[in-house]
């Protein structure tokens, strides 16, 4: 008898948290298909920096959604581009650069399906950026915010793919970066 107890005792938490796994994953997914199915991140080296340093970027549009996705194969940086990259100072105020990155996308063949990437589900493309503080027009000491937005150059009409991420979907904004300027 005691050892029934005692297997009892045992089952029981397994068997809750294998329900309480099984629901919170229902929630994940839930939330997910609800939202854009392409992801922007942003990520850099290191957080703080001296004015002259080199700041590398890295911002990466990820498959989020349990589909393929097919986006633009070229990104590049700007408003005629795929992304574009934004600096605020600590009071919220946006910063215009020195330098605005503005690559122009060249689509002259809708047929050519090699200019397309297709993003598995959980996959990722991604693309540098490197600047330095200078450049971005941060002339004094203190903290900055920097985010990234990816804007597909490409109308949903012209691409025969589907799903493609298109010009209509909107911009997807990327997580804020807090850096430090020393």
């Amino acid at each position: 008898m005691r050892t029934i107890c005692f297997i009892t005792l045992l089952m029981f938490p397994m068997v809750f948290l294998t329900g309480v796994s099984a629901e919170h994953e229902n929630q994940s997914t839930a939330g997910v298909a609800s939202e854009a199915p392409v992801q922007l991140i942003l990520s850099s080296e290191k957080l703080k920096y001296n004015r002259n340093d080199e700041i590398l970027l890295t911002a990466i549009v990820k498959n989020r959604s349990l589909r393929d996705v097919f986006i633009y194969g070229n990104l590049e940086w700007g408003y005629y581009a795929s992304l574009t990259l934004c600096v605020r100072d600590a009071a919220g105020k946006e910063i215009q650069p020195q330098f605005i990155a503005d690559a122009i996308t060249h689509f002259d063949n809708p047929e050519d399906s090699s200019q397309f990437v297709k993003l598995l589900p959980f996959h990722f493309l991604g693309k540098t950026y490197n600047t330095s503080a200078s450049r971005l027009n941060i002339q004094k000491r203190g903290r900055y915010s920097i985010y990234a937005e990816y804007h597909s150059p490409i109308s949903n009409s012209k691409v025969n793919l589907k799903p493609f991420w298109a010009k209509e979907n909107g911009i997807v904004q990327s997580n804020t970066l807090m850096i430090e300027i020393e």
